[in-house]
């Protein structure tokens, strides 16, 4: 009975576990803080990193690919998408790419 009572309260630990970790990642991580970490490649900061291109000018047009944040990820797939066209001999191969950024480019998690 001893051994039964052991396994139980090892269960119901992992299992405590287990639901703080489905909580957390259940959260929304909210929006970035204010006052951020500051990359020190980002001092003095790029012309690029506030870079802010056109939006679409109407709805009908359409993107091909969104990619939410200019991290290490995202960046590393848009040059994938962009330099596959020039690969295949075609300098504008017709993709058109979105990256949206809340802050400045690569400031975000990469950039610490």
């Amino acid at each position: 009975m001893g051994i039964v009572l052991a396994i139980l309260g090892e269960l119901k630990r992992v299992y405590g576990i287990y639901k703080e970790v489905l909580d957390r990642v259940s959260k929304s991580p909210g929006i970035p803080v204010e006052n951020s970490t500051r990359s020190f490649w980002m001092d003095p900061p790029a012309k690029i990193a506030q870079h802010l291109s056109e939006l679409p000018a109407s709805d009908d047009e359409v993107l091909d690919v969104i990619i939410l944040g200019s991290g290490i990820s995202g960046l590393s797939v848009a040059r994938t998408l962009l330099d596959d066209g020039k690969n295949a001999g075609d300098d504008s191969n017709g993709i058109k790419v979105l990256m949206l950024e809340a802050r400045e480019a690569c400031s975000g998690a990469t950039g610490r």
